[in-house]
């Protein structure tokens, strides 16, 4: 294998914990990082989506964000289907 591009967040921070899970489906990777303060919320957590295939995959093509702390602790791809758990969501 050779190395082709490093991936990072376009808004990366310290402690985002950008990689705590990873999925692939075809050409669409899909990162999450659930250190990643969001909206003043700390540790709420983002999911970042790349086209690997085009431009090398070097920047995201879409973001996504939870309702609360810990979002993208696992995450699965299938197609145009994304699903991301909230480890922390409590239905109210």
């Amino acid at each position: 294998y050779v190395e082709v591009t490093t991936l990072v967040a376009s808004d990366a921070e310290s402690y985002d914990q950008f990689g705590t899970s990873v999925a692939l489906d075809g050409n669409k990777l899909v990162v999450g990082a659930i250190g990643r303060d969001v909206g003043g919320i700390r540790n709420r957590g983002k999911v970042y989506v790349y086209d690997i295939g085009r431009n090398g995959g070097g920047g995201d093509v879409m973001q996504m964000f939870g309702t609360s702390k810990l979002y993208a602790d696992k995450i699965s791809v299938s197609g145009s289907i994304i699903a991301v758990t909230d480890t922390l969501y409590r239905d109210r």
